[in-house]
């Protein structure tokens, strides 16, 4: 059976809601594990239950969101391959699937379309700027530091893939810990795990957490089974995720001063509104109206007034 599996912390609770409601919409039924910082969120407070040192809470009557203390410091991003490390070792120890997903993202597609993916190898996403050549001087860097760091490279790949997802099965587990190792090589390096940046653009120009991922995937044998920039909702005609990727997520927003500077609702803007309610009731019915007028409001602006003049 397949596992979903995500960290969250603070504000980004909405953002969990949304993804699970996305899930059970698109037909998954199973077990959802939330490693956190801080408190539970507000909408599951009356309906967990206790579970050794967490805290489970029933979205529907086959499906289970595991709330998951985490006492590290490490900066989530930086936290996703000992997590799910982690959750095989010892939370989930006979399952085979591993989904992450960030709590930014809302799933489109059905769920069958996301099994049948991740069973043609290590599941990915295409970056905004997604392609990165063999050749490309960040990429030999990075084979350059993997060589310093005693690390093989054992395939070539010509694409840049975003860390906000990613399905591995039990097998690929070797990924996974090549990933942690090289958050281990950089920390040696004096990089700054708690932090979401690990440097500025300097050698080894591994900037984010999914820069190592990109290596990580150079470092094993495994077959990568990627969709195009499109499958977050970067570029049109997606159906698989959208992803609310940049600073301002979309229960952050206020959609009419955002238009009025240029920027009309996103494509996960409106999909994370259309998964606020079931079967997990993130707002009230007077807050869901309230953003949802803004987002109304905010597109109509939008029509007529975009940044750059357009």
């Amino acid at each position: 059976m397949a596992v979903i599996c995500t960290l969250y912390e603070g504000n980004y609770h909405f953002g969990l809601g949304a993804l699970v409601n996305s899930l059970h919409a698109g037909g998954f039924r199973g077990h959802v594990y939330a490693g956190h910082r801080g408190d539970i969120p507000p909408w599951a407070e009356e309906r967990v239950r206790k579970n050794g040192a967490g805290w489970l809470f029933d979205v529907s009557g086959d499906c289970t969101l595991h709330f998951v203390p985490l006492d590290t410091a490490l900066h989530f991003n930086n936290y996703k391959p000992h997590w799910i490390l982690d959750l095989m070792e010892k939370h989930c120890p006979q399952e085979q699937s591993f989904f992450y997903f960030d709590p930014d993202i809302v799933v489109k597609a059905r769920w069958e379309f996301f099994e049948e993916w991740a069973s043609h190898g290590i599941a990915v996403c295409e970056d905004v700027n997604h392609y990165l050549p063999r050749h490309h001087p960040v990429r030999l860097a990075w084979k350059k530091y993997a060589a310093k760091c005693g690390l093989l490279v054992r395939q070539e790949l010509e694409k840049f893939y975003n860390g906000g997802f990613f399905a591995v099965h039990r097998e690929h587990r070797d990924f996974l810990e090549a990933w942690k190792q090289l958050f281990g090589c950089r920390a040696s390096d004096g990089a700054d795990l708690s932090q979401f940046e690990l440097s500025g653009f300097e050698f080894p120009y591994m900037y984010l957490d999914q820069d190592l991922m990109n290596l990580a995937l150079m470092l094993v044998p495994h077959r990568v089974s990627a969709v195009g920039p499109e499958g977050m909702d970067f570029t049109p005609g997606g159906y698989v995720m959208s992803h609310s990727a940049g600073q301002t997520k979309s229960w952050r927003k206020h959609f009419l001063w955002e238009a009025l500077q240029g920027r009309a609702p996103s494509l996960a803007d409106k999909e994370f509104f259309r998964h606020t309610q079931a079967p997990i009731k993130i707002y009230s019915a007077p807050q869901l109206a309230a953003r949802r007028a803004g987002v109304t409001i905010g597109s109509a602006i939008g029509r007529f007034y975009r940044r750059g003049g357009s």
